[in-house]
């Protein structure tokens, strides 16, 4: 339960640490990446922004030199992140990010909802269906994910592309396995019987 509830106390705890250790080790990403979470937690922007920055150059440098450490996907997705939310175009931030980390389910997500909203809805299943291949592995990471991104959010994905190409069968078979990993969600089943519906009206005779 150390992430529930107000956050404030352990930011201001593990300000002063993460500043101690990065002293030590300024090359540590996991240093950075959580003094930059703690600062942004705190209300810090412009430290925040400017440790961020300094991260992802690090980054920036493996990246030249063939150095790729798994924790940069870290940085790359809080860089995404923000300039999403700046609304900024983070297209090609996305397409280097999984150039690097060709198996970062949260990449492949954001490139699936990418590819949705071009109506590219064959490439959107493609990824979708990666992440759940890497996801039946269930090999050792040191990155922690959504366990949502692993389970529900592709099935989602791939039911939400089905139903836009008219394949309602398959969009209703999806939906329920959504609801199944994520019950509480009646959206799920609504969406289910939506596409069941339009699969019995499609295979009526005319």
């Amino acid at each position: 339960v150390g992430y529930e509830g107000d956050q404030r106390p352990k930011h201001l705890r593990n300000l002063p640490l993460l500043r101690r250790e990065l002293e030590r080790n300024p090359t540590n990403l996991f240093v950075r990446h959580h003094l930059f979470r703690v600062l942004e937690g705190l209300g810090h922007d412009e430290e925040a922004e400017s440790v961020l920055l300094e991260a992802f150059s690090l980054v920036e440098a493996g990246e030249r030199d063939g150095s790729v450490d798994e924790l940069g996907a870290l940085i790359f997705a809080e860089v995404i992140r923000r300039r999403g939310t700046r609304g900024e175009d983070a297209e090609e931030l996305l397409s280097r990010a999984l150039g690097l980390y060709p198996e970062n389910c949260a990449f492949l997500v954001l490139e699936a909802r990418r590819l949705v909203a071009q109506k590219r809805f064959e490439a959107a299943i493609g990824r979708a269906e990666r992440v759940l291949e890497i996801a039946a592995r269930q090999e050792p990471s040191i990155l922690a994910y959504d366990m949502r991104l692993l389970g529900e959010t592709p099935h989602e994905i791939k039911a939400l592309c089905l139903f836009r190409l008219e394949r309602y069968a398959e969009a209703a078979a999806e939906y329920a396995k959504a609801w199944e990993l994520a019950p509480e969600d009646i959206s799920y089943r609504v969406k289910r019987d939506l596409a069941a519906a339009r699969a019995r009206r499609g295979s009526l005779p005319i």
